[in-house]
């Protein structure tokens, strides 16, 4: 638990310098619970190279913590914290995003057997041209790759995210 306060932390602190901060709600999807397991996250993104409309290099960090009411079949609830790099695109009154990278989770389970994961999060939203606030619909993906454990099924969510540029 520790880790993911010093991660909330880390989030807040580095909003001053960042140009978008967001809140994430998702239900869990295929095998990650049918809607049995929700996903709140917070982050924070920006373009690491210059660009108007779009960007082919941009992070995101992002603390989370996913709700599971199965345990009676091996799953738990977990804490995340992740650094991913990927790409913004703005056209017109659409934005994607594609950002892929290491993570953390607090709790193993049946489904992820390591504390180590890859994250893989893409969305697709609209921007509203006056403030910048974006609203998008995910697909948010967590696993270890088969690196660091035998279990490894993954955790898929989709999701809504509401993103407003600070």
């Amino acid at each position: 638990m520790g880790k993911f306060v010093a991660l909330l932390l880390l989030l807040s602190s580095h909003s001053v310098m960042a140009t978008e901060e967001y809140i994430r709600y998702g239900i869990g999807v295929s095998h990650s619970g049918e809607g049995a397991t929700k996903v709140v996250g917070i982050g924070t993104s920006d373009k690491l190279l210059p660009g108007e409309r779009f960007s082919f290099l941009a992070y995101q960090f992002e603390g989370g913590y996913w709700f599971d009411t199965q345990a009676s079949k091996g799953r738990k609830s977990s804490g995340y914290g992740s650094a991913e790099v990927g790409m913004k695109v703005h056209a017109g009154p659409f934005a994607m995003s594609s950002f892929h990278g290491p993570g953390f989770i607090t709790a193993t389970d049946s489904f992820l057997g390591s504390i180590p994961q890859f994250f893989h999060d893409v969305n697709l939203g609209l921007e509203d041209d006056r403030n910048g606030a974006t609203i998008s619909v995910g697909y948010k993906h967590i696993s270890n790759a088969g690196l660091f454990s035998k279990i490894n099924r993954g955790r898929d969510f989709m999701t809504i995210k509401l993103s407003v540029p600070w």
